[in-house]
């Protein structure tokens, strides 16, 4: 399973999305006590409030360079860098849904999808419209084989405003697919493995057969089917997306 991080397309090895740093809201003004005080800590109290409308200018632009670094060591698979990276974050930079999100997705590498959840949900509380983070979160229920949950956050994903690219719906499509078939629901399972296979000289149709097979136990076919699927499409970008949902599903054309 890979992580989208916000903005960014498709490329499940890694479905990661660009970490947008939003604009922190400004530091609070200087507020002196009540009690009269000194001259000097009238001026200490102008300094102070100067020194924190400059760091208000400056802090998105550091915040959007830390991201960008911790984002690098992350592609490079430095996750342990890049979670250090952002545990030594300023506080400002820790309630930004492209921290929250970049830091659910090392979760993730690390398999730790309790923290991954977390920081997802935190995340679209956020930045609410974003399906990118609604994906990952959708993918955390779906990985730990919480098929109810899975299904409701991945139609959740298709609802969103404006739609989702055509590459992730069709992905969700064959997410959907296979949840029905993880909670038991074979009549739905069908309907929407038929409704799959429409989507000629697709990915989804290619490997929504394949799924049908293995849950047929023709494994073999399956293999042919995968194997003929990532010779017509041969970027693993594009492929790996759905080979993977196949193994964490259960159906790993590897054995």
């Amino acid at each position: 399973m890979k992580p989208l991080l916000i903005g960014g397309p498709i490329a499940l090895a890694l479905i990661f999305a660009g970490s947008a740093c939003k604009r922190p809201a400004s530091t609070a003004s200087f507020t002196p006590p009540r009690a009269p005080v000194s001259i000097a800590s009238v001026a200490a109290a102008k300094t102070l409030t100067v020194a924190n409308e400059v760091e208000a200018k400056v802090r998105p632009e550091e915040h959007s360079k830390m991201l960008k670094e911790a984002e690098a060591l992350f592609h490079k698979r430095d996750i342990a860098g890049a979670l250090t990276m952002l545990d030594d974050a300023p506080a400002a930079l820790k309630i930004d849904p492209g921290f929250l999100n970049l830091r659910g997705a090392c979760h993730v590498e690390k398999k730790d999808f309790k923290a991954a959840l977390a920081d997802f949900e935190e995340a679209t509380k956020k930045d609410p419209d974003n399906p990118g983070v609604q994906f990952n979160i959708a993918e955390m229920y779906y990985v730990t084989k919480r098929w109810d949950e899975a299904v409701k956050a991945f139609q959740l994903v298709k609802s969103k405003p404006g739609g989702v690219p055509a590459n992730l719906s069709a992905l969700v499509d064959f997410k959907l697919m296979l949840c029905e078939e993880g909670r038991g629901n074979a009549a739905e399972f069908e309907r929407l493995a038929n409704a799959n296979l429409k989507e000629a000289d697709t990915l989804l149709a290619a490997y929504t057969k394949a799924a049908m097979e293995f849950r047929a136990g023709k494994k073999a076919d399956a293999k042919v089917t995968i194997a003929a699927a990532n010779k017509k499409f041969p970027d693993r970008s594009e492929t790996s997306p759905y080979y993977d949902t196949m193994i964490e599903f259960g159906y790993d054309p590897r054995k």
